[in-house]
């Protein structure tokens, strides 16, 4: 059984923060890697395919990878098209326009909540000693691949603009300031079949319940 993970966990977590998902964007852009992103680690495992519209990010027992976007956002809808390793690896998931997590601004309640501006992070690599409940890389697996397409940002930076969250910007919309009947289903659906680990019954790395958790479902 192979482990590895790819983390796209700043734009999750800005995701998150901007209370929107990629509803509503289908089908591919060509907008070009190196318009938004650049590679910032692993360079040897970096590989620029068709014309630099997509990026493949490898890991072997010396390294992964990972890319970045060259700007930092306060607000915007990011949309990214990943194929993930297809080789035996654990901790992959699909996401198809349906939300699999809720982040709720709780910070009246000391629950710490992403408001700095941040960058848009793609990455591969091992968290055996993290996240995989004792189970090891089997290296006889590798090379792991990811590929990325789809790198079009629509996004307030943080150069010049002074109110990101402004209605202005129509990310900023009550549509995509929360989930809808049908996707708060959805969402509920994938939380019943496939959620395997969930810090907020860990009762060893929380003894008590962490103030966010009966609030973010």
């Amino acid at each position: 059984m192979g482990f590895c993970i790819l983390s796209l966990l700043n734009l999750f977590a800005f995701l998150i923060f901007t209370s929107m998902h990629a509803r509503g964007v289908r089908g591919p852009n060509k907008y070009s890697f190196k318009r938004n992103y650049n590679v910032t680690w692993g360079l040897n495992n970096a590989l620029l395919l068709n014309q630099e519209t997509e990026v493949q990010l490898s890991m072997d027992q010396k390294s992964g990878s990972g890319f970045e976007s060259y700007n930092h956002y306060k607000s915007g809808l990011f949309h990214m098209r990943i194929k993930l390793p297809e080789k035996n690896s654990i901790g992959i998931f699909y996401v198809d326009d349906i939300p699999i997590r809720v982040y709720k601004n709780n910070a009246k309640l000391g629950v710490s909540y992403p408001s700095k501006p941040m960058r848009v992070i793609g990455s591969l690599w091992n968290p055996e000693s993290w996240v995989s409940n004792g189970i090891k890389t089997d290296w006889s697996q590798a090379p792991f691949k990811a590929k990325f397409q789809d790198f079009k940002i629509h996004g307030c930076t943080t150069v010049g603009n002074k109110n990101c969250h402004s209605s202005k910007f129509w990310w900023n919309s009550k549509k995509y300031q929360g989930l809808n009947v049908r996707e708060q289903r959805a969402y509920q659906n994938i939380r019943r079949k496939y959620m395997t680990d969930d810090y907020c019954s860990d009762r060893s790395r929380h003894p008590k319940t962490p103030p966010e958790c009966r609030r973010n479902i």
